[in-house]
């Protein structure tokens, strides 16, 4: 399997949070409500559980929805912010996750609050919130962040990824970010890299 092909499977995410999934049950019920364009919450179906996907993106739903079909499943995939996360779901889950970061796009304190508000109301009693977040004001202090997001150890050959990124003097500026890949081969190093100079981001009080 091809490296960015592994990352985009969510093979990735997946191992990450065994813990979290193995501890949920097989017949655990899975809200994804940073789906994106659907690479956690469709492994997520293949594996057996009952998932659901929401983003507050109608393209990136729209990409889902075609992957899901191109996948050979039919996830109930919907256009959904965290807050209204109530008024979507009448049944509520097992476990909810909310990677990539997603939560930094909540615009202010007192939004995050009702995003995460909104998570809780469809999490069953005792159920798991899995949240990732990266601390961007601390990003934009040092202007230059180098971060490991892949080693050797959970891919499919001797690689190492980092994420790079220069930050910009005005914060609230296009970003350009890279993902360094370095692959060991049979002792034969070289290097890959995906790019994207369209990421911007928002300081909150």
């Amino acid at each position: 399997m091809a490296l960015l092909d592994y990352v985009l499977s969510g093979a990735l995410a997946l191992k990450e949070n065994d813990d979290v999934l193995r501890s949920a049950g097989e017949k655990a019920r899975i809200l994804d409500c940073s789906c994106g364009i659907g690479t956690l919450a469709i492994p997520l179906a293949k594996r057996g559980f009952e998932v659901s996907g929401s983003d507050a993106s109608q393209g990136m739903v729209e990409q889902a929805i075609r992957a899901s079909r191109n996948a050979g499943l039919d996830l109930p995939l919907s256009c959904c912010s965290w807050e209204n996360l109530p008024n979507r779901f009448a049944d509520p889950f097992d476990l909810i996750f909310c990677l990539g970061n997603s939560i930094g796009h909540a615009r202010g304190k007192d939004e995050m609050l009702r995003s995460l508000e909104g998570m809780r109301a469809v999490l069953k009693s005792g159920g798991k919130l899995v949240i990732q977040s990266r601390d961007w004001s601390r990003c934009e202090k040092r202007k230059h962040v180098l971060h490991p997001i892949l080693s050797g150890e959970s891919a499919p050959a001797a690689v190492f990824a980092h994420l790079c990124m220069d930050v910009p003097e005005r914060f609230e500026d296009a970003h350009t970010i890279e993902v360094v890949l370095v692959l060991d081969s049979d002792g034969n190093v070289r290097f890959d890299h995906i790019r994207s100079s369209t990421i911007r981001f928002t300081l909150k009080s």
